[in-house]
């Protein structure tokens, strides 16, 4: 979890670099970053009009992502 909040907290540019804008949406939402609250899976769900399976699998990737930056730095 460490990783994800270093991570969300680099440059906005560096950020759409690594990511698309959508997937950082939800997981920035996701994980309360902006607003310090992390909300639901269902709440996430129901705010961008998707499935909770369909969270997890963006949760998935991202966190990939995010390991996967952090074990070649």
């Amino acid at each position: 979890m460490r990783r994800i909040f270093k991570t969300l907290s680099m440059s906005e540019e560096e950020l759409k670099k690594m990511f698309p804008p959508t997937e950082l949406e939800i997981v920035t939402f996701r994980f309360g970053i902006a607003t310090g609250h992390p909300q639901t899976i269902e709440d996430t769900a129901a705010k961008f009009n998707t499935n909770v399976d369909r969270i997890r699998q963006i949760e998935a990737k991202f966190i990939r992502k995010v390991n996967r930056q952090w074990e070649n730095a």
